[in-house]
């Protein structure tokens, strides 16, 4: 069970939690980890099966929007040293603008049962422990996801090659239901990043969970539009605030 600690300040957002007996800080800092990610165009419509009812997909261009598959291997993190694999969506509320838009985090398996109590709890994530692994090489790294025991994806992106990304930094905000529509913001960086267009060198497999059903379903697996790899990945997570319904 998580117990916030109020800070009486003006926006009254807890300041620190406490899970199971270990206080976690706002903002919830990501000192090292690596990360892949790989960007997929998909229909825009059965994209909106699977962000809830207060968002919609952001179109990138009429009728498509963008699916995100990724996984990071989180080496220093106030949340402890563990591994995620993500299924992201692009969207915007769905009485909002586009300059409101973000991401829906739909999956996000975890390795480690207090990183799952965390972001379920704090966030609203919706963490899972399941089994993931990795396998590095120096050319490329690739990860295998298991739901309940059964074998959903396994997704391999290049180490080397590419176009090499100079260090840079984003500030995004994502939506989470917890329960209601909530946004969490967060930053990230990166350094010695490689970016893959077309998805070069990038493969996907799907395996017999509904999971992968779902991904089949949103046209997987295709040519992505771009994938990238980072060596060293780092970034920083803010409380939930509650979206104001219009």
């Amino acid at each position: 069970m998580v117990e916030p600690k109020r800070n009486l300040g003006a926006e009254d957002v807890p300041s620190v939690y406490d899970v199971r007996g270990v206080p976690v800080r706002m903002p919830c800092q990501v000192r090292a980890a690596k990360a892949a990610h790989v960007i997929y165009a998909v229909p825009a419509n059965a994209a909106s099966r699977f962000v809830g009812p207060a968002l919609c997909p952001l179109e990138h261009e009429p009728g498509q929007s963008q699916l995100v598959l990724g996984f990071v291997d989180y080496l220093d993190n106030d949340l402890g040293a563990y591994r995620e694999v993500m299924v992201v969506f692009f969207v915007r509320p769905r009485s909002g603008t586009v300059e409101e838009s973000g991401t829906f985090i739909y999956r996000l398996p975890v390795d480690g049962e207090f990183t799952c109590a965390a972001g379920r709890t704090i966030w609203g994530f919706p963490k899972t422990v399941e089994r993931i692994d990795l396998e590095y090489e120096p050319e490329s790294v690739r990860c295998r996801l298991f739901l309940d025991g059964t074998f959903a994806l396994g997704l391999c992106v290049p180490r080397r090659g590419g176009v090499a990304l100079p260090e840079q930094e984003t500030t995004l905000q994502t939506y989470t239901y917890h329960p209601t529509l909530c946004v969490v913001p967060f930053s990230s960086g990166s350094r010695e990043a490689r970016m893959f267009p077309a998805g070069e060198g990038v493969t996907l497999e799907l395996g017999d969970h509904e999971l992968a059903q779902e991904l089949r379903s949103l046209g997987l697996p295709s040519t992505p539009l771009f994938a990238s790899w980072a060596e060293h990945f780092y970034g920083s997570f803010g409380a939930p605030r509650p979206v104001n319904p219009t």
